[in-house]
Protein backbone atom coordinates (compact mmCIF):
# COMPACT_ATOMS: atom_id res chain seq x y z
CA UNK A 1 0.00 0.00 0.00
CA UNK A 2 1.38 3.54 -0.87
CA UNK A 3 1.50 5.31 2.05
CA UNK A 4 3.33 9.05 1.03
CA UNK A 5 3.41 10.15 4.84
CA UNK A 6 1.10 10.31 8.18
CA UNK A 7 0.64 12.03 11.33
CA UNK A 8 1.19 10.59 14.78
CA UNK A 9 -1.48 12.00 16.70
CA UNK A 10 -4.65 13.97 15.72
CA UNK A 11 -7.36 15.20 18.22
CA UNK A 12 -9.91 16.49 15.71
CA UNK A 13 -10.17 14.68 12.72
CA UNK A 14 -11.71 11.20 13.74
CA UNK A 15 -14.81 12.72 16.10
CA UNK A 16 -14.47 11.63 19.69
CA UNK A 17 -10.92 9.78 19.17
CA UNK A 18 -7.71 10.22 19.63
CA UNK A 19 -6.33 8.98 16.45
CA UNK A 20 -3.33 8.99 13.44
CA UNK A 21 -4.00 9.96 10.13
CA UNK A 22 -1.85 8.12 7.06
CA UNK A 23 -2.37 9.63 3.42
CA UNK A 24 -1.91 7.61 0.83
CA UNK A 25 -0.60 8.45 -2.81
CA UNK A 26 -2.59 9.28 -5.97
CA UNK A 27 -6.26 10.40 -6.71
CA UNK A 28 -8.67 10.29 -9.68
CA UNK A 29 -9.71 13.72 -9.72
CA UNK A 30 -7.85 17.05 -9.74
CA UNK A 31 -9.58 19.40 -7.95
CA UNK A 32 -7.81 22.91 -8.52
CA UNK A 33 -8.04 24.38 -4.57
CA UNK A 34 -6.72 20.58 -3.79
CA UNK A 35 -3.59 21.59 -1.18
CA UNK A 36 -1.91 17.91 -1.52
CA UNK A 37 -0.62 18.25 -4.86
CA UNK A 38 2.15 15.93 -3.96
CA UNK A 39 -0.57 13.05 -3.59
CA UNK A 40 -2.30 13.82 -6.46
CA UNK A 41 0.58 14.32 -9.32
CA UNK A 42 3.44 11.55 -7.92
CA UNK A 43 6.13 10.28 -10.02
CA UNK A 44 5.59 6.81 -11.20
CA UNK A 45 9.48 5.56 -11.21
CA UNK A 46 9.73 7.10 -7.60
CA UNK A 47 12.01 5.24 -4.93
CA UNK A 48 10.25 2.33 -3.26
CA UNK A 49 11.76 3.81 0.00
CA UNK A 50 9.22 6.88 0.07
CA UNK A 51 6.65 4.71 0.95
CA UNK A 52 6.06 4.93 4.60
CA UNK A 53 3.81 2.00 5.19
CA UNK A 54 6.14 -0.41 7.13
CA UNK A 55 7.27 2.78 9.09
CA UNK A 56 3.36 3.41 9.78
CA UNK A 57 1.97 0.70 10.83
CA UNK A 58 5.09 -0.34 13.00
CA UNK A 59 4.17 3.23 14.85
CA UNK A 60 0.42 2.49 15.01
CA UNK A 61 1.67 -0.99 16.74
CA UNK A 62 4.01 0.49 19.05
CA UNK A 63 1.00 3.31 20.38
CA UNK A 64 -1.74 1.00 20.04
CA UNK A 65 -2.66 1.43 23.45
CA UNK A 66 -2.27 5.11 23.22
CA UNK A 67 -4.21 5.52 20.06
CA UNK A 68 -8.10 4.79 19.38
CA UNK A 69 -8.83 5.22 15.94
CA UNK A 70 -6.80 5.53 12.26
CA UNK A 71 -7.91 7.88 9.68
CA UNK A 72 -7.12 6.85 6.29
CA UNK A 73 -6.84 9.94 3.82
CA UNK A 74 -5.78 10.87 0.46
CA UNK A 75 -5.13 11.39 -2.16
CA UNK A 76 -7.96 9.08 -3.22
CA UNK A 77 -7.27 5.74 -0.75
CA UNK A 78 -10.21 4.11 -2.44
CA UNK A 79 -8.14 4.03 -6.20
CA UNK A 80 -5.87 1.19 -4.48
CA UNK A 81 -6.76 -1.94 -4.46
CA UNK A 82 -4.68 -3.35 -1.28
CA UNK A 83 -6.56 -0.59 1.09
CA UNK A 84 -8.44 -3.68 2.16
CA UNK A 85 -4.76 -5.28 3.54
CA UNK A 86 -3.94 -2.21 5.44
CA UNK A 87 -7.31 -1.34 7.05
CA UNK A 88 -6.89 -5.36 8.17
CA UNK A 89 -3.95 -4.60 10.02
CA UNK A 90 -5.34 -1.29 11.32
CA UNK A 91 -8.13 -3.66 12.56
CA UNK A 92 -6.15 -6.14 13.91
CA UNK A 93 -4.51 -3.82 16.43
CA UNK A 94 -8.73 -2.96 17.99
CA UNK A 95 -8.90 0.28 16.30
CA UNK A 96 -10.98 2.23 14.58
CA UNK A 97 -11.12 2.77 11.41
CA UNK A 98 -12.16 7.15 9.67
CA UNK A 99 -12.19 7.03 5.78
CA UNK A 100 -12.07 9.98 3.79
CA UNK A 101 -13.01 9.11 0.29
CA UNK A 102 -14.90 11.65 -2.80
CA UNK A 103 -16.99 8.71 -3.57
CA UNK A 104 -15.97 7.86 -6.95
CA UNK A 105 -15.76 4.08 -6.02
CA UNK A 106 -18.29 2.97 -4.72
CA UNK A 107 -17.98 -0.93 -5.75
CA UNK A 108 -14.96 -1.07 -3.33
CA UNK A 109 -16.38 1.38 -0.94
CA UNK A 110 -19.50 -1.63 -0.63
CA UNK A 111 -16.93 -4.25 -0.31
CA UNK A 112 -15.25 -2.62 2.64
CA UNK A 113 -18.28 -1.95 4.26
CA UNK A 114 -19.93 -5.61 3.96
CA UNK A 115 -17.06 -6.64 5.54
CA UNK A 116 -17.58 -3.96 8.35
CA UNK A 117 -14.04 -2.56 8.05
CA UNK A 118 -14.99 0.70 8.38
CA UNK A 119 -16.25 3.21 11.31
CA UNK A 120 -17.10 6.33 10.37
CA UNK A 121 -16.57 7.77 6.77
CA UNK A 122 -16.00 11.42 5.74
CA UNK A 123 -17.69 11.88 2.06
CA UNK A 124 -16.58 14.69 0.11
CA UNK A 125 -19.23 16.74 -1.54
CA UNK A 126 -17.63 18.69 -3.70
CA UNK A 127 -20.36 20.47 -6.13
CA UNK A 128 -23.60 20.37 -7.30
CA UNK A 129 -24.80 19.57 -10.82
CA UNK A 130 -23.95 22.94 -12.29
CA UNK A 131 -20.40 22.97 -10.29
CA UNK A 132 -18.81 19.66 -10.17
CA UNK A 133 -16.91 19.08 -13.23
CA UNK A 134 -15.20 22.87 -12.33
CA UNK A 135 -14.60 21.57 -8.99
CA UNK A 136 -13.03 18.38 -9.83
CA UNK A 137 -10.84 19.71 -12.24
CA UNK A 138 -12.46 18.05 -15.36
CA UNK A 139 -13.99 19.48 -18.53
CA UNK A 140 -17.14 21.34 -18.33
CA UNK A 141 -18.94 19.25 -21.07
CA UNK A 142 -17.74 15.94 -19.17
CA UNK A 143 -20.73 14.52 -16.84
CA UNK A 144 -19.16 11.46 -15.56
CA UNK A 145 -19.34 11.79 -11.37
CA UNK A 146 -23.01 12.28 -10.11
CA UNK A 147 -24.15 8.91 -10.32
CA UNK A 148 -21.06 7.36 -8.87
CA UNK A 149 -21.42 9.69 -5.64
CA UNK A 150 -25.07 9.25 -5.31
CA UNK A 151 -24.46 5.28 -5.36
CA UNK A 152 -21.42 5.96 -3.08
CA UNK A 153 -23.97 7.96 -0.77
CA UNK A 154 -26.78 5.43 -1.07
CA UNK A 155 -24.37 2.39 -0.15
CA UNK A 156 -23.76 4.73 3.46
CA UNK A 157 -26.49 5.23 3.92
CA UNK A 158 -27.70 1.50 4.08
CA UNK A 159 -24.61 0.41 5.71
CA UNK A 160 -25.60 2.37 8.98
CA UNK A 161 -22.35 3.51 9.56
CA UNK A 162 -21.35 6.51 11.41
CA UNK A 163 -20.70 9.28 8.14
CA UNK A 164 -20.39 13.26 7.41
CA UNK A 165 -20.64 14.90 4.40
CA UNK A 166 -17.95 17.82 4.39
CA UNK A 167 -17.26 20.83 1.65
CA UNK A 168 -14.43 23.17 0.96
CA UNK A 169 -16.17 26.67 -0.24
CA UNK A 170 -13.87 28.44 -2.86
CA UNK A 171 -15.03 31.73 -4.44
CA UNK A 172 -14.33 31.09 -7.96
CA UNK A 173 -15.91 27.34 -7.86
CA UNK A 174 -18.94 27.69 -5.27
CA UNK A 175 -21.29 30.67 -5.20
CA UNK A 176 -23.48 31.32 -3.10
CA UNK A 177 -26.20 30.57 -5.58
CA UNK A 178 -24.49 27.12 -6.71
CA UNK A 179 -24.58 26.26 -2.52
CA UNK A 180 -28.10 26.79 -1.95
CA UNK A 181 -28.40 24.51 -5.22
CA UNK A 182 -26.04 21.71 -3.55
CA UNK A 183 -28.47 22.04 -0.34
CA UNK A 184 -31.82 21.44 -2.86
CA UNK A 185 -29.98 19.09 -4.46
CA UNK A 186 -28.92 16.87 -1.44
CA UNK A 187 -32.11 17.00 -0.06
CA UNK A 188 -34.11 15.74 -3.16
CA UNK A 189 -31.30 13.11 -3.22
CA UNK A 190 -32.36 11.27 0.14
CA UNK A 191 -35.38 9.70 1.68
CA UNK A 192 -33.99 10.35 5.32
CA UNK A 193 -32.09 13.75 6.76
CA UNK A 194 -28.06 14.03 6.48
CA UNK A 195 -26.76 12.69 9.25
CA UNK A 196 -23.80 15.84 9.40
CA UNK A 197 -22.98 18.43 6.45
CA UNK A 198 -19.89 20.44 6.89
CA UNK A 199 -18.91 23.71 5.23
CA UNK A 200 -14.84 24.36 5.60
CA UNK A 201 -13.27 27.01 4.33
CA UNK A 202 -10.79 26.82 1.39
CA UNK A 203 -7.34 28.12 2.93
CA UNK A 204 -5.08 30.01 0.16
CA UNK A 205 -1.98 28.78 0.01
CA UNK A 206 0.64 28.93 -2.83
CA UNK A 207 0.98 25.38 -3.40
CA UNK A 208 -2.78 24.29 -4.57
CA UNK A 209 -3.00 21.51 -7.51
CA UNK A 210 -4.64 24.46 -10.00
CA UNK A 211 -0.87 25.90 -10.40
CA UNK A 212 0.61 22.96 -10.81
CA UNK A 213 -2.37 22.16 -13.82
CA UNK A 214 -2.20 25.54 -15.00
CA UNK A 215 -6.14 25.27 -14.07
CA UNK A 216 -6.50 29.24 -14.50
CA UNK A 217 -9.75 29.46 -12.10
CA UNK A 218 -9.19 32.59 -9.59
CA UNK A 219 -9.43 30.96 -6.06
CA UNK A 220 -9.90 32.70 -2.58
CA UNK A 221 -11.67 31.95 0.47
CA UNK A 222 -15.27 33.55 1.83
CA UNK A 223 -14.98 35.48 5.15
CA UNK A 224 -16.20 33.63 8.01
CA UNK A 225 -19.09 36.24 8.16
CA UNK A 226 -20.02 35.30 4.32
CA UNK A 227 -19.97 31.60 5.36
CA UNK A 228 -22.22 31.88 8.51
CA UNK A 229 -24.47 33.63 6.03
CA UNK A 230 -24.04 31.06 3.49
CA UNK A 231 -24.71 28.17 6.18
CA UNK A 232 -28.14 29.89 7.31
CA UNK A 233 -29.14 29.55 4.05
CA UNK A 234 -28.43 26.44 3.13
CA UNK A 235 -29.63 25.64 6.76
CA UNK A 236 -32.93 26.20 5.88
CA UNK A 237 -33.06 22.89 3.38
CA UNK A 238 -30.71 21.11 5.26
CA UNK A 239 -30.76 21.67 8.93
CA UNK A 240 -27.82 19.43 9.85
CA UNK A 241 -25.50 21.67 7.97
CA UNK A 242 -22.50 23.59 10.32
CA UNK A 243 -19.46 25.25 9.62
CA UNK A 244 -15.95 24.00 10.10
CA UNK A 245 -13.63 26.51 10.05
Amino acid sequence: MDIASFQKVSLQDYPGLISAICFTRGCNLRCPYCHNPDLVLFDIDRDESQNKHKEFIEYITLRKNMLEGVTVSGGEPLIHKDLVDLIYQIKNLNLKVKLDTNGMFPNRLKFLLDKNLIDYIALDYKGSSQSLNKAVGLNENINLLSKPWLKSFEIIIKSGVDYELRTTVVKGIHSNEDLILMARELKNSLTKPVSKWFLQSFEEQTDVLGKFTRNLIPLSSYSKAELTKIKEKTKEIVPEVNLRI
